[in-house]
């Protein structure tokens, strides 16, 4: 026999962990299926539960599959006539153009998660009423888009049909065995990370928006930039996307020209200093820097056993140098790759 968790109170669901003694005294309770008149116990030997005074019984599939259509209905019912949201938790793909103004750049961030409100579009329901050759078990309905419905199923022990699941209307099976599924049915979210939900007929999207400002850390994404400078000289830099940007702003009285992208030109195979100079000839840029130079080489010493590479060092005149020494160095050979 089952010790029944839900009844009518008020002609709305409600659980007997939230009735109180004076609700049980001056209040009525009736069965969510048949409306009979139910007695609710909250003391006594056996576990709080409502009673049917003429000991109808049903399965436990049809209590459970009945009880969560009515509790699931007056959550979002409640929502639209309260404005509170109903959320829906979905997978994207998302794209974040935070910096698209200045760079250019559109980061691909993968698989996120974003939430929406489901009573923004969908203000109306219908509980088992015919759509086409289906009759969901709930019916999400919209004013503003006709068109828009969702199915919301209940499974309890049989899944909805392979015909329906394939019909392409969008649908929400929600598994429920046991009275806790039902109670969160209340928490007004519904998720594709949840194991009891499957969603069918839903098509993933791509977003595209400033993703990296709704964060703690901002945006984290690292790029391979260059630098030019009015005087000449250059910088390749590679670390967050956001610090090179502030860098490059402070510094702006100083550059000649940016370019954000260079992973288009790197090839696999080749070293960092490779693509460096394919990149600098490919772009047509000029350059002296004894990093470039054929004679370059480095000074080293052994610190902690470890060989440590201390200055650049000029393998034609026999002597350290700094890198910016190249613009007015009549030995400056370009290497050859």
């Amino acid at each position: 026999m089952i010790k029944y968790s839900w009844a009518k109170y008020n002609d709305k669901p409600i659980h007997i962990s939230d009735v109180t003694l004076e609700m049980r005294k001056n209040g009525s309770f009736l069965n969510i299926i048949t409306n009979e008149k139910m007695t609710a116990y909250l003391e006594g030997k056996f576990k709080p539960h409502f009673h049917h005074l003429n000991k109808t019984n049903f399965s436990n599939e049809t209590y459970l599959h009945e009880v969560a259509k009515e509790v699931f209905k007056e959550a979002y019912l409640n929502s639209i006539e309260n404005k509170i949201p109903f959320y829906l938790e979905y997978p994207i793909n998302a794209e974040c153009d935070k910096h698209f103004k200045q760079t250019k750049i559109i980061c691909e961030l993968g698989r996120k998660t974003e939430t929406y409100d489901l009573t923004q579009t969908f203000d109306k329901l219908k509980v088992e009423k015919g759509f086409d050759e289906f009759v969901p078990d709930i019916q999400l309905l919209s004013t503003k888009k006709p068109t828009e419905i969702i199915f919301i199923e209940i499974e309890v022990t049989h899944k909805s049909t392979q015909k329906k699941l394939n019909s392409g209307n969008k649908i929400i099976e929600i598994k429920i065995e046991n009275d806790l599924d039902i109670i969160n049915l209340k928490n007004n979210i519904l998720s594709f990370n949840k194991v009891n939900t499957q969603f069918y007929n839903f098509k993933l999207t791509t977003i595209t928006k400033d993703f990296c400002s709704q964060t703690k850390k901002g945006c984290r994404e690292s790029r391979k930039v260059f630098v030019l400078n009015k005087n000449g000289s250059y910088e390749f830099l590679d670390y967050y996307l956001e610090s090179i940007l502030g860098e490059i702003y402070s510094n702006n009285d100083n550059i000649k020209f940016v370019d954000y992208d260079l992973e288009r030109f790197y090839q696999k195979g080749k070293s960092e200093s490779e693509n460096q100079i394919e990149y600098l000839n490919r772009k047509g840029i000029q350059i002296r820097e004894c990093e470039l130079c054929r004679y370059v080489g480095y000074s080293r010493k052994k610190i902690n056993k470890k060989d440590v590479r201390l200055s650049l060092f000029c393998k034609f005149k026999k002597e350290s140098t700094e890198s910016e020494s190249a613009i007015n160095c009549e030995y400056f050979r370009t290497k050859k790759h």
